[in-house]
């Protein structure tokens, strides 16, 4: 079954091409599947500028929170592992491991030598992603050369395949929801801290005009006691016309008394 499958694999992938972008698109299924977005979480086909001004071209560059990025690369021939899995002769298919092996070891030092750590500088991480497109291709190569992590992790690599790639995509996408949510939440305690600083304004100024309408109230008090009190202006008014009118009449009263009697007409 292996065999066929790899047949039927390299009758479909006739050049190193179309096994270049058909492991593209393998590695972009693993991220979307995970429940990352292009141009949110990961970019494909960016380029990073080197010191000479040169351009490198990863195959992605996932996002990482707090603004951290970090390269998988997925191209390595398949051909030797091909040829071993359809290869009839032991002879044969251990010459084939063998190449396969090597071509491994070559993919994971040219990887290593691009150095896009160092073009990442501060962004990025202390190793990049290789990714096997054929799960049991890295296998066969692995059970062939037991110390293949260990080399590639000296040279900054780490080497994945369509099922660890996911759980670890899956936790990025974890990261990534968290981040956002704490992201909602200073926002969420962010506003809430505005609110509460334009209550207190708001209050303070409540205070500051009922301490005006109180001192308006009292002096509009103090002018209706001079209005109407016992000493108020109404008052001396009423006095004023009392007196007056006592005025009056004790005058009245005087000047009757001392006019003369007129005749009675007949």
């Amino acid at each position: 079954a292996l065999a066929k499958e790899a047949k039927d694999l390299t009758e479909a992938l006739k050049n190193p091409k179309m096994q270049g972008n058909w492991g593209e698109m393998i590695l972009e299924n693993v991220l979307t599947s995970a429940g990352l977005a292009e141009g949110k979480d990961y970019e494909k086909q960016a380029f990073l500028r080197g010191e000479d001004n040169s351009r490198n071209y990863p195959d992605f560059l996932i996002r990482l929170p707090q603004g951290r990025t970090v390269v998988i690369d997925s191209k390595m021939s398949l051909v030797n592992y091909k040829n071993w899995a359809v290869a009839a002769d032991e002879a044969e298919k251990d010459r084939f491991l063998k190449a396969h092996v090597k071509d491994v070891r070559a993919h994971i030092d040219e990887l290593s030598a691009k150095e896009y750590q160092n073009l990442l500088k501060e962004r990025g991480l202390d190793f990049v992603f290789m990714f096997v497109p054929i799960e049991y291709a890295y296998f066969a190569a692995l059970q062939a050369d037991p110390e293949l992590n260990e080399y590639a992790r000296q040279k900054g690599v780490s080497v994945v395949t369509a099922s660890n790639l996911f759980a670890v995509m899956q936790v990025v996408e974890n990261l990534w929801r968290m981040e956002r949510t704490n992201k909602n939440m200073d926002k969420i305690l962010a506003l809430g801290a505005e609110m509460h600083q334009r209550v207190s304004r708001f209050v303070a100024r409540m205070e500051d005009i009922n301490t005006k309408l109180s001192a308006t109230r009292k002096s509009y008090d103090d002018a209706m006691t001079s209005l109407t009190g016992n000493v108020g202006i109404i008052k001396s008014a009423v006095k004023l016309e009392e007196m007056q009118i006592k005025h009056v009449r004790s005058l009245s009263g005087a000047l009757n008394d001392e006019a003369p009697l007129l005749p009675q007409q007949k």
